[in-house]
């Protein structure tokens, strides 16, 4: 909960939060009157009580250096001659606010390299000082190390050593601490009572800033998005209370992928964009332009911009270079359909014909290429979700409890659920995918499925509503989602639906971008139960005939019928595999072992 969320709480019972901080003021027209901010008895303090003002103060008692105004963290925090982390403690347990006990990977504390300080008259020296026109005083800030033509740069914690990095000089040959909890650079620049922190892309960016009299951070694993940000989930709480954070990303296409990825996830809200003059905050202080007048003009993350200040973006759709997020494709057929970030689809089927069963599939391929998956499957409890994607992951019917266990190794940060069966509400599945998305880094969203929104299949305003905040939401948080739909009853099953049979609001196949239709062939599932069931010679003949006309199609279509960003619409054919619960490429017979590689 960020310092503005805590701060509208305190002001929504701001009476309540006055007389229990300060309990020798008295309420007069509208406000609460108190002496000053040591809380003796008295008129020169006001408190708004009422009003869109209302938790605003304002201090005329002078001759203190205390502030003489501000909101109610900042009264809090005065009044109690705390720092803002401690203040925001308290006003938590006030509050009744239990932050959550998220569970994360356990990483191993780096032991520290042989290193020195960085000395005069040495390489390392030369390099940071002369060339990269970094002050001595901002080397010992940072406990800046050095070992031979080495570097080392340490990321603290409460001054404990949580993972490090080492350079080369003059050269950019990284190298990380093994298995080390991912953080910031550079916590120790920055005061507890701060509400404003600069996040730049590199270490000496950071110092730059430094230099300048502007303390920073900076992220661990340079430019781009997914896991190089994976950092986000474990400075979350710590950068709760900001309100404003400054983005220092370099201005080539990493760059603005962090920036992109960054924002999305710690809040569009509170995130200003810097926009400096040179590639990075660095070159911008060798040659000696001042930083301070760019975070002066830094601008939230505006939707109004050039259209062709996207040219780097379009080019690339045209011409994709490696690393760029095209959206999880799929495990059969390359180069069809793609799930793109900022886009949703509706999946559409007949009840039975497999779709939350092929989706998990899907998920399953997508976490193979590094995107993580948040599951609202009202329908049904986590662990039969769970028992499926452990035989899809394994391969086999009946995974053995060491199988189970290497695909928790493989696949555990890869899948999350919303936990909530039955009717769930919208608001609920919307914050929960917001935690998803901002803290865990989830990147594709399932809903399973519309008719367990709460939303009745006739309230055709409501579905129209739904849809379009699942697209503002696929976009503000540059992520994808699967929105799982029942079709109208057709006379037999063996009739394939199309988008128009999709039960609900035209805005379902409309607002969303994709339309996907899965059908399970049923005749051909019916052919084989006659033929194993055929009591007479006559009745095996028949069967036979029968079996001959439908063996050679597919068990399963995915049926694409539109797509909004992409070329192609068409049929995929795919085969069952029963036993690992697994949809193959057509003809295929052996699931595929996502497990076998791991010891």
């Amino acid at each position: 909960m960020t310092v503005e969320e805590l701060n509208n709480q305190l002001a929504s019972q701001v009476k309540t939060v006055c007389m229990y901080l300060l309990p020798n003021g008295e309420e007069k027209n509208g406000r609460w009157k108190i002496g000053s901010i040591r809380g003796e008895a008295g008129q020169s303090m006001s408190i708004q009580l009422t009003g869109n003002k209302s938790g605003r103060w304002y201090d005329h008692d002078g001759g203190r250096e205390s502030k003489a105004m501000g909101d109610m963290v900042e009264l809090w925090k005065q009044v109690r001659g705390r720092n803002l982390v401690d203040t925001i403690k308290e006003i938590k347990d006030f509050l009744g606010i239990k932050d959550e006990e998220k569970k994360r990977k356990k990483y191993q504390r780096p032991v520290k390299p042989k290193c020195s300080v960085v000395k005069k008259e040495t390489a390392a020296h030369d390099w940071l000082t002369e060339e990269r026109n970094i002050t001595e005083n901002t080397l010992k800030a940072y406990k800046i190390g050095v070992n031979g033509n080495k570097v080392f740069f340490p990321y603290l914690r409460n001054d404990e050593l949580i993972m490090y990095k080492t350079r080369k000089i003059r050269e950019k040959e990284m190298f990380v601490s093994k298995d080390s909890e991912p953080i910031l650079f550079g916590w120790q620049s920055i005061s507890e009572d701060a509400r404003e922190i600069i996040i730049t892309e590199g270490e000496i960016d950071c110092m730059s800033y430094y230099d300048q009299g502007l303390p920073a951070v900076s992220v661990p694993i340079g430019g781009g998005g997914g896991n190089k940000q994976r950092w986000i989930e474990y400075e979350f709480d710590n950068l709760e209370r900001f309100n404003k954070i400054f983005l220092s990303m370099d201005s080539d296409s990493e760059g603005q992928k962090a920036l992109k990825e960054i924002s999305a996830r710690l809040g569009k809200h509170r995130c200003y964009s810097i926009d400096l003059p040179e590639k990075d905050a660095n070159e911008c202080h060798m040659k000696g332009i001042q930083l301070k007048q760019y975070v002066d003009e830094a601008t939230l993350i505006s939707p109004v911009k050039k259209l062709y200040s996207f040219m780097d973006a379009a080019m690339r759709r045209i011409y994709p270079e490696d690393g760029d997020d095209l959206g999880m494709g799929l495990p059969w057929k390359e180069n069809t359909i793609r799930f793109r970030p900022g886009e949703g689809t509706v999946w559409g089927g007949i009840n039975g014909h497999g779709k939350s069963l092929l989706l998990g599939n899907l998920l399953i391929h997508g976490a193979t290429e590094g995107y993580k998956s948040c599951i609202a499957s009202m329908e049904m409890k986590p662990e039969i979700t769970l028992e499926r994607i452990l035989k899809q992951t394994c391969g086999v019917d009946y995974p053995t409890s060491e199988m189970a266990e290497k695909s928790k190794l493989r696949f555990e940060e890869y899948f999350y659920v919303f936990d909530v069966l039955g009717t769930a509400k919208v608001d609920d599945i919307f914050s929960s995918f917001i935690i998803a998305r901002t803290v865990y880094g989830c990147t594709q969203f399932v809903v399973d499925s519309l008719a367990k929104c709460g939303i009745a299949e006739t309230d055709m305003d409501h579905q129209k509503l739904f849809v379009e905040r699942l697209s503002d939401f696929t976009r503000e948080y540059d992520c994808h989602v699967h929105l799982i739909c029942h079709i109208r009853k057709p006379p037999d099953e063996s009739i394939i639906p199309d988008k128009m049979d999709i039960k609900g609001s035209g805005a379902l196949s409309d607002l969303l971008d994709n339309v996907c239709i899965i059908w399970r062939n049923k005749p051909k599932e019916d052919a084989y139960r006659k033929l194993e069931y055929a009591a007479t010679e006559r009745d095996v003949a028949g069967a036979e005939k029968n079996l001959q006309r439908v063996s050679g199609q597919s068990d399963v279509i995915i049926r694409c019928q539109k797509q909004r960003n992409g070329d192609w619409e068409g049929v995929i054919p795919l085969t069952f595999h029963p036993q690992s619960l697994q949809y193959l490429k057509m003809g295929y017979t052996h699931p595929v072992k996502y497990v076998n590689d791991l010891n």
